[in-house]
């Protein structure tokens, strides 16, 4: 049923944006004939580089297929876009026509036109931004009764990397060394890890288990992780060093004074195969009141089932920012906030956009970063 959905939303999608790319040509000339061809064409490249993706892919040209794909998935969400907003403005200038009395059919003609022109600049800023290193930077935040000895700990807060298809070694090997170089105190991933199974992917994340934060390295689950092999990845992560949290806390310490890293699986993996539900009350049972609790989840909505828990400080990804402007309009329809910090409820939230990107490699107005979160005492 969910495959059913989503072809025909990708079917309803390509023969909109066909039908207002065809529009600007003579019905049933070789342009417009030539423009249909191409939208079904590369409906058919989406749907097959959405298989590919999954098998095991030779360097080529099943990859070209897969990465041709994924950028039309971008590509077809702007052209959507433009050609949405074209008609609405053409309905616009239309309306002040009749008021008027003046032809707006030039005007509706060159306002589609310019919006469809700004789709290939955006879509090749959109690529650039999303294949460049994420930027790495600090953010400075005061939690409550962060003991002085905590006083500009540094975290690294890694998230939504989405390994796979596009995404391979080298750039995990550059993430790796350009993490270490801001010599975090504490290294966390906060879900969505990979795109494919462990046979697939281990020799490209490989590169993670020399990736160590002096005070330890730390992981919990995304949504991703369930369709990738929940139990398969979680053990892997342990081979490599990193400590998974599962619905569990760790208490760290310094001369003495205590701080608690909380982590609790993804919102929705209690319904995925070998999953286990998120459980805010498990993961800080026998922790003893007096050190601040951050907690490590997925989703920034977790936060509500975060609330009476004593957590200081929630960090989380999924988001992407939006990823796609403007998309992050969508996301909030779902999520509580899309970047940045927030506060929810009792607990406040930093959401990180995350360092690559699912589906299209595009990136539009939601850069890829890595945080550093410089913990301040209040």
């Amino acid at each position: 049923m969910f495959l059913l959905v989503v072809n025909l939303v990708s079917i309803s999608l390509h023969a909109y944006v066909g039908s207002r790319l065809a529009s600007f040509f003579v019905p049933g000339s070789w342009a417009a004939r030539s423009v249909w061809t191409g939208t079904w064409l590369l409906f058919a490249t989406l749907i097959a580089g959405m298989f590919l993706s999954r098998a095991a892919i030779p360097a080529f040209p099943a990859k070209a297929v897969v990465v041709t794909g994924f950028v039309w998935m971008g590509v077809l969400f702007l052209l959507f876009t433009a050609s949405l907003a074209g008609d609405a403005l053409g309905g616009l200038a239309r309306l002040a026509s009749l008021v008027s009395g003046m032809d707006a059919s030039g005007v509706v003609r060159c306002i589609r036109l310019a919006l469809i022109a700004l789709v290939p600049v955006a879509a090749f800023y959109g690529v650039w931004q999303a294949l460049r290193p994420p930027a790495i930077h600090e953010v400075e935040v005061s939690v409550p009764g962060l003991a002085k000895e905590w006083d500009g700990a540094r975290i690294a807060h890694l998230t939504d990397t989405h390994i796979g298809p596009i995404l391979g070694r080298d750039w995990v090997e550059d993430l790796v060394r350009r993490v270490d170089s801001a010599k975090p105190d504490i290294v966390v991933h906060t879900g969505d890890l990979v795109d494919g199974s462990v046979g697939r992917l281990r020799s490209a994340l490989e590169p993670l288990s020399r990736l160590r934060g002096r005070e330890g390295t730390f992981f919990v689950t995304g949504n991703h992780e369930g369709y990738s092999g929940i139990s398969s990845w979680c053990e892997q992560m342990r081979l490599w060093g990193w400590d998974v949290l599962t619905n569990e806390s760790r208490i760290l310490s310094r001369n003495g004074a205590n701080l608690a890293l909380v982590g609790i699986t993804d919102a929705h993996e209690g319904a995925m195969h070998g999953g286990i539900a998120p459980d805010v009350a498990r993961a800080v049972s026998g922790l003893a009141d007096g050190a601040p609790r951050i907690l490590l989840a997925h989703q920034p909505l977790q936060a509500f089932q975060a609330q009476g828990h004593g957590i200081a400080l929630q960090l989380s990804g999924h988001t992407h920012g939006g990823q796609i402007w403007p998309f992050n309009f969508l996301v909030r329809l779902q999520q509580p906030m899309v970047a940045g910090f927030a506060t929810i409820g009792d607990v406040r939230v930093f959401t990180s956009r995350g360092a690559g990107f699912w589906g299209p490699p595009l990136r539009l107005g939601a850069p890829a970063e890595v945080p550093i979160l410089v913990l301040r005492s209040m």
